[in-house]
């Protein structure tokens, strides 16, 4: 009857310390999802509609000018002065270029690659 008592008593601890190592295991695993919480958010932001009204007036311009370079190739190109535009808009800009200009470097590396698979690359 003692061994038996005894057996019951050390599951119990067993139980015990397996329910706190997965107690413990929650709570680093809650923490570890805050933290990728806050990564995520730290890594997105709101663009403004004022950012996304300048970005499109500044590309119609770029296009404009493309248009207006390959139909008048010995034509100065029209000067624009810089757009005036807030800090916040400026930043979330910059932000978007870049973004656009990596997206641009990883297509032009997938072009190269396929070059080089097809064997058009010294042609």
């Amino acid at each position: 009857m003692a061994e038996a008592h005894e057996n019951i008593s050390h599951n119990n601890e067993v139980e015990e310390q397996v329910g706190a190592q997965a107690q413990a295991g929650a709570e680093v695993q809650g923490r570890l999802e805050v933290q990728a919480g806050d990564i995520e958010r730290a890594e997105t932001f709101e663009v403004t509609q004022s950012a996304i009204a300048l970005w499109d007036y500044a590309q119609e311009i770029a296009q404009d000018n493309t248009e207006f370079a390959q139909a008048h190739p010995q034509a100065p190109r029209p000067v624009h002065p810089p757009i005036q535009m807030s800090r916040r808009d400026k930043c979330l800009l910059g932000l978007m270029v870049e973004d656009r200009r990596e997206a641009v470097i990883r297509l032009w590396e997938e072009l190269n690659e396929i070059e080089r698979l097809l064997g058009l690359e010294h042609i």
